[in-house]
């Protein structure tokens, strides 16, 4: 390019461009000042990554925050913005944090987890969750006065499980991002060492949940959860990631609706294990208000039983239902388990030389998230609907029970109309 020329169009991957719409006089001479005494000299990468950064609004919400077993626990008054609690003998974390103004504009938000073992082996499943808080009670009610605070769902069984379906006075969480915990990563990394097997230092996360983060709020409460008996645990960081929109249009406001969560996050204060389908059927009722658009029921299911005849390691179908209409019908399963071995030093090594972190699984694997199927329900109607899901759970077997963690919740955008 010539010197002293002047750019008036810039083509930005064939398909945006920023061009010139005017060119003014000034009336004075204009000096850009600078405190070149206070610069400083950076490489070209670390430029880079500070061009990058600033494009978008990142949130940190935990750093490196311990999530274990059996601590004596002592939390400061319940309520307080910007302040870590700890609940469920120490596998809950909660924060309330501000939402960005940026949020409110549209755009896309992501959420990244890393998480390191700080003394715990095993794969654990975990669950990074928001409460929305519409209704009368909510998981926060059970962290703080305990789990008969929450509506009982009984099976055919007499089986009683605490807060696994949201009712007319009670809201489960909604959950963002359904994660599983390595064998072991970090910690175990120089206690296991095998010649060619470079161990990752930890495991990251990162998953868009746009759709489950509302945009009118100003605040919001996120939690995490990892299932462990372990007096070290884990170690667990958190940023949510807010990036602006595509275009300058204001967005619809967001509707969302949590409507089912089998995922027992008070489980070390007692909560039932969702073991129930091999007899039973998951039933609830929600009403769709008036206006509602663009309807999506966001899904999320993982099998467990942790034995050769267990559900975590065999095939089982996941039916949903609307009002008796089938909306989905799928076998959750994963082949791809030995691909995240880096990531698992304290996975047992059988006699045929696999690895139990490369088996295949129902719809999980060590170190990975499991993201939702988003089912559109196009022809539902505003008022009161019926749902029920169906699996194929196996049976006991002595002591060895399965289960299956599910979660479901209801999107939209409000319509105008509605506002």
């Amino acid at each position: 390019m010539p010197e002293n020329s002047l750019v008036l169009k810039v083509l930005i991957n064939g398909s945006r461009s920023l061009h010139a719409i005017a060119i003014r006089e000034q009336e004075e001479e204009f000096t850009q000042s600078y405190p070149y005494d206070e610069a400083l000299v950076i490489s070209k990468a670390r430029a880079r990554e500070l061009q990058i950064n600033s494009r978008y609004t990142n949130i940190p919400v935990f750093r490196k925050q311990l999530v274990n077993f059996g601590d004596e626990i002592t939390n400061p008054g319940f309520g307080l913005a910007d302040t870590t609690y700890r609940f469920s003998n120490g596998t809950v974390i909660l924060r309330k944090i501000k939402l960005p103004a940026i949020n409110k504009k549209g755009g896309s938000v992501y959420a990244t987890i890393t998480n390191w073992s700080n003394g715990d082996a095993y794969d654990r499943t975990c669950s990074l969750f928001s409460i929305v808080g519409n209704k009368e009670k909510s998981v926060l009610d059970a962290f703080q006065q305990g789990i008969d605070v929450m509506p009982v769902f009984t099976d055919k069984q007499g089986d009683k499980y605490q807060g696994f379906v949201s009712t007319a006075a009670y809201e489960v969480p909604v959950e963002l991002m359904r994660f599983f915990t390595s064998f072991g990563v970090s910690h175990f990394n120089h206690i296991r060492e095998i010649n060619n097997y470079n161990w990752q230092d930890s495991v990251v996360y990162k998953q868009e949940i746009t759709s489950l983060i509302p945009n009118t709020k100003e605040d919001i409460w996120l939690g995490i959860f990892i299932g462990n008996y372990d007096k070290g645990g884990h170690k667990v960081s958190l940023d949510l990631q807010f990036y602006p929109p595509w275009d300058d249009e204001a967005p619809a406001e967001k509707w969302i609706m949590p409507l089912f969560s089998t995922v027992n996050i008070l489980e070390m204060s007692g909560q039932n294990y969702g073991r129930f389908f091999d007899t039973d059927t998951l039933r609830m009722e929600f009403e769709l208000p008036q206006n509602i658009e663009d309807v999506q029921l966001l899904f999320t299911s993982t099998g467990h039983g942790g034995w050769g005849g267990g559900d975590e390691f065999n095939p089982k179908l996941n039916q949903v239902f609307i009002d008796g209409i089938l909306v989905f019908s799928h076998i959750p399963w994963r082949t791809d388990c030995g691909t995240y071995r880096m990531s698992n030093p304290a996975s047992g090594n059988f006699e045929n030389g696999l690895s139990s972190s490369d088996l295949s699984r129902s719809n999980w694997c060590p170190a990975t998230l499991t993201p939702p199927w988003f089912i559109p329900l196009k022809d539902i109607k505003p008022g009161k609907h019926k749902l029920s899901v169906v699996i194929d759970q196996g049976q006991d077997e002595g002591n060895s029970f399965s289960q299956w963690g599910i979660s479901g919740v209801l999107t939209g955008s409000i319509s105008p109309k509605n506002k």
